[in-house]
């Protein structure tokens, strides 16, 4: 392995080296074509037991409602079983890296770089032993250089993923691109939608889209409907996740987390809850007896899933 790994310094950050590193030399668990479990009981039950191959999913959300730290945990969780390639366009690498450390560890983002500066030789070992088992590389914009499906594509020749994750669409330079002479203002934006699910498809993978949501829903639950520049994303998906927090920036109550499954090709629509922790960045499941107390959502929740705890 290369001393250097980006602009990570393997003496100065140990066990980091894992995360981001193309090949650990470990073979890969995930026979073919079955599914990739993303780490939350509930949504792995909802979707047929994980992710699967030949599948476009979108995660949709308003800004600052969660959707870049979903992505970063079901990432850390695939890539244990399957190399998965992060296209960290929101953030950029550096950002994306340290928020997913920190989920690693268990700790805040700022707690998780203060650790790694000055490592003690037990939590040096720590590191090493949890992140070892992941085969995940963390890709960004380089400064000056356009960013197109194209530059993505060429990644993924180099990478061979099993799993794509692209934080997050705005960020594509071909999404938004200025419409030709006679063509509609979304033609640019609804072309990559196909191609990513003719892409996921022919090359047998599974890409995850991060895409926003229109800010027009303050406090209302979002659906597919509300995904931003596009209907055809959604159109072109096998699954769309739309997050909420009902009680988002209302202190202490901000602790749980809606994921709307507007659209689901493995089962039927449904809304799953979760706990969320804000200083962390991380969705935990939440036991059904806890979602029956629930003051959120008025509405029955008779048709959500639930996963066998015999």
């Amino acid at each position: 392995m290369a001393d250097r790994i980006g602009p990570y310094d393997v003496g100065e950050r140990a066990g980091i080296r894992e995360i981001v590193a193309l090949d650990t030399g470990k073979p890969l668990r995930a026979p073919e074509g079955d599914p990739l479990e993303t780490g939350l009981m509930l949504l792995d039950h909802a979707i047929g037991g994980g992710l699967r191959p030949k599948r476009l999913v979108t995660i949709g959300a308003r800004s600052g409602y969660g959707k870049s730290a979903l992505a970063e945990q079901i990432a850390l969780q695939v890539s244990k079983r399957a190399r998965t390639m992060y296209l960290g366009l929101e953030l950029g690498r550096e950002r994306t890296i340290d928020r997913m450390f920190a989920k690693v560890i268990g700790t805040d983002v700022q707690s998780a770089r203060r650790a790694m500066q000055h490592p003690s030789p037990g939590m040096r070992e720590q590191f090493e032993r949890l992140t070892y088992d992941r085969n995940l590389v963390v890709e960004e914009r380089k400064i000056g250089e356009r960013f197109t499906l194209d530059t993505a594509l060429l990644l993924m020749n180099v990478n061979h993923p099993k799993v794509v994750i692209i934080d997050h669409m705005r960020h594509l330079d071909d999404w938004l691109a200025p419409a030709s002479a006679g063509q509609r203002g979304d033609v640019p934006a609804a072309l990559v939608a196909r191609r990513l699910a003719e892409i996921a498809y022919e090359t047998n993978i599974t890409i995850i889209a991060v895409h926003q949501a229109k800010n027009a829903l303050q406090g209302s639950r979002p659906t597919q409907h509300d995904l931003a520049d596009t209907a055809a994303l959604a159109q072109h998906s096998d699954h769309v996740w739309m997050i909420h927090r009902p009680f988002r920036s209302q202190g202490l109550r901000d602790t749980i987390a809606e994921v709307v499954v507007d659209k689901n090709r493995e089962g039927p629509e449904c809304l799953l809850h979760f706990e969320w922790t804000g200083r962390l960045m991380r969705y935990r499941d939440m036991m059904p007896g806890d979602e029956e107390s629930l003051t959120c959502c008025k509405a029955k929740r008779t048709q959500t899933p639930r996963y066998d705890q015999t």
